[in-house]
């Protein structure tokens, strides 16, 4: 509710609201009084209650003023208080036989207690529904969409390496690192299906080069 000053009680502001709307500054603090129910707090700074007690003001204030339409942002006020709440949803109900009220939550049970029907807001547009299952529908398939983006994947734990004895006819390669660089076998390969060795200490080992040795004739005339 706007208009509420937080260095005055919560007097002063129900009779400073009331001059503002031109109505009985009396009845208008009387009616707060009786529903907040927070007895002598009603006379402290609005300052100094708790985030509970300020809905409770704000929303008995708002109730106090009759107008043709009601925009209530985010439902019901958040108390366990059983008494304000039977209170409030009466005077609330009375409220929709001669005003239409607005109701912004994400609680669906509120919206089933006070509204026929109902709207979506996705990305800036509205879409309105006659019936409330139709807007829940939707609600639900945005919502699971939405905490699906979000979701961080799951830490991938660290499995330590298990060293198994090799089986028999086994080839058994240990690879020691040099420097800052060891010898990966498994990404050397020369496209033919055998590993060339690499050392960054020493060139690469080749195989020995042919001897290409000229051929003679032998004296019987038969190439050796």
């Amino acid at each position: 509710m706007g208009g509420v000053v937080s260095k005055h009680t919560a007097t002063e502001n129900a009779r400073y609201i009331a001059r503002l709307y031109a109505l009985d500054p009396d009845y208008i603090e009387s009616f707060c009084r009786w529903l907040c129910g927070i007895e002598e707090y009603f006379d402290r700074p609005v300052g100094t209650y708790s985030s509970g007690m300020r809905a409770r003001f704000n929303f008995a204030l708002m109730l106090a003023l009759e107008f043709d339409i009601y925009l209530i942002d985010e439902g019901m006020p958040s108390t366990t208080d059983v008494e304000f709440n039977r209170k409030a949803g009466v005077i609330l109900r009375q409220r929709l036989q001669n005003a239409t009220v607005i109701i912004v939550s994400h609680q669906p049970k509120t919206l089933e207690k006070f509204c026929r029907s109902a709207a979506v807001l996705k990305n800036g547009q509205l879409y309105m529904f006659e019936t409330l299952q139709e807007a829940k529908a939707l609600y639900d398939y945005e919502l699971t969409i939405s905490r699906f983006r979000t979701r961080k994947p799951d830490p991938v734990e660290a499995v330590p390496p298990v060293s198994a004895a090799p089986s028999r006819g086994q080839a058994v390669q240990q690879v020691q690192p040099i420097g800052d660089n060891a010898f990966m076998p498994d990404e050397n390969e020369d496209g033919f299906g055998e590993q060339a060795s690499f050392c960054p200490c020493r060139p690469p080992t080749l195989p020995p080069r042919p001897v290409h040795r000229p051929k003679r004739l032998t004296p019987s005339g038969v190439r050796g």
